[in-house]
C-alpha cells in the first residue's frame, strides 16, 4: 500500500473510531491471552505477573509479551522456569501491550560496591575473543587474548563500574586460584534509553588472581581491600510480612502476620502499624484491612471485576519507624 493511500484511509476514520478499535482489541486480547499455552507465571523484579513467552532459534533468548495494559522495561529481571532472565530489548509501542526480548542469565556476578558493601547481579556472560597488538623480533603481531562480554542492568551500582575494576568469574567451588578478569571497556550508551530503561555492556580481559586481596571462597575480587563490615547495632530491628500462598488477593480474606526480629534473628517486641496503598504509595480503595488483632491482620480485595490484575502495596512498620517491609499483591 502506498503511503498516500494509507493516509487517506486514516483521514476517513475519526479518532473515536480508532479509540474504539483499540479498546476492542484490548478486550479481545485480555480475554484470550491468559489461555494461551505460552502465557507463563513469572516473577518480574520479584513481583508476580504473567508474560507470554515464545522461543527463538537461540534457546538462551525468548520473545516476551506483556498482558494488556501491563509493561516492563530494559534491565528488568524475570524469574521463570527456575532461571533468571534479563530483559534486553523493549518496544516503544505500549498502547495495547509491550513486546520485548529477554536473555537467560548464566552467572551471579559479585563485587564490592561504591559504599564498601557486597553487590550481586545476575548477568549474561559470553566469550568475546579479541586481539592485542604486540611486537616480537621487530615484527608487528596481533596476539589473541580471551575476553568476556557481560550484560547487566544499568543502575546506581553498575553505573559506577569503571575500567580496571576486577571480578572473579569461576564456577569451580574447590579451586584456590579462580579465573579473574578486569574491565577493559564499559558501554553505558549503546543500549541506554533513559535511567529506568537501560542495560550496560562490559568487556573484560583476563588478569591474575591475587590471594592477598581476592576472596576465592566468596568469588569476590579486591574483597580484603574494599569490603567494609557493616556496623552492628544491638538496638536495630528488622521486620517481615508472613503469609501463606501466593501474593494474590481474591475475594477470600488473606491472613498476614508481622514478625519483628533483631540482628541475631531473635524475636523483638514491637507495635505493628499496617497500611494499604497503590503501587505508588497513594490511597487506594482496591483492598482493605477487615480485621486487626495486632500482630496479625486480614486483608481483602474490594475492587470490582474490572480491577483484576491491578496491584496494591501492603506495608508493615513498627510504631517507632525503625523498620519496614512491604509486599505487592495482585488482585485475582
Amino acid at each position: 500500500m502506498k503511503f498516500d493511500t494509507y493516509r487517506t484511509l486514516l483521514s476517513a476514520k475519526d479518532s473515536g473510531y480508532r479509540h474504539r478499535l483499540i479498546e476492542r482489541t484490548k478486550l479481545r486480547l485480555g480475554r484470550d491471552i491468559e489461555n494461551l499455552p505460552e502465557c507463563k507465571d513469572v516473577l518480574l523484579n520479584g513481583r508476580q505477573c504473567k508474560l507470554v513467552v515464545t522461543e527463538q532459534d537461540d534457546l538462551t533468548k525468548r520473545d516476551i509479551f506483556s498482558l494488556v495494559g501491563e509493561s516492563f522495561t530494559r534491565g528488568d529481571y524475570v524469574y521463570w522456569n527456575d532461571c533468571y532472565w534479563l530483559i534486553t530489548e523493549q518496544s516503544v509501542d505500549k498502547e495495547v501491550y509491550t513486546k520485548g526480548e529477554m536473555s537467560q542469565c548464566n552467572y551471579l556476578l559479585k563485587w564490592i560496591g561504591s559504599h564498601g558493601q557486597i553487590v550481586e547481579r545476575h548477568c549474561c556472560i559470553e566469550e568475546a575473543p579479541s586481539y592485542k597488538a604486540g611486537t616480537s623480533q621487530n615484527q608487528y603481531l596481533r596476539l589473541p587474548i580471551m575476553e568476556k562480554s557481560i550484560v547487566l542492568p544499568y543502575d546506581d551500582e553498575t553505573g559506577c563500574l569503571k575500567r580496571g575494576a576486577r571480578f572473579i568469574i569461576d564456577y569451580d567451588p574447590f579451586t584456590d586460584i579462580p579465573n579473574c578478569y578486569q574491565i577493559h571497556d564499559v558501554d553505558t550508551v549503546t543500549r541506554n534509553y533513559g535511567a529506568d530503561n537501560a542495560i550496560v555492556t562490559i568487556t573484560l580481559e583476563e588478569t591474575q588472581f591475587n590471594p592477598d586481596v581476592d576472596n576465592a571462597e566468596l568469588k569476590i575480587a579486591d574483597y580484603y581491600t574494599k569490603y567494609k563490615e557493616p556496623p552492628i547495632k544491638d538496638e536495630a530491628i528488622n521486620c517481615e510480612i508472613k503469609f501463606d500462598g501466593s501474593a494474590t488477593l481474591n475475594t477470600a480474606a488473606k491472613k498476614c502476620t508481622a514478625r519483628f526480629f533483631d540482628f541475631k534473628d531473635d524475636p523483638v517486641d514491637a507495635i505493628p502499624v499496617w497500611e494499604v496503598t497503590d503501587e505508588d504509595g497513594a490511597d487506594t480503595e482496591l483492598a482493605e484491612i477487615i480485621a486487626n488483632d495486632g500482630s496479625s491482620i486480614y486483608l481483602k480485595r474490594t475492587g470490582g471485576f474490572g480491577d483484576t490484575g491491578k496491584h496494591v502495596k501492603f506495608t508493615l512498620r513498627d510504631s517507632e519507624n525503625r523498620c519496614s517491609d512491604s509486599v505487592t499483591f495482585k488482585l485475582g
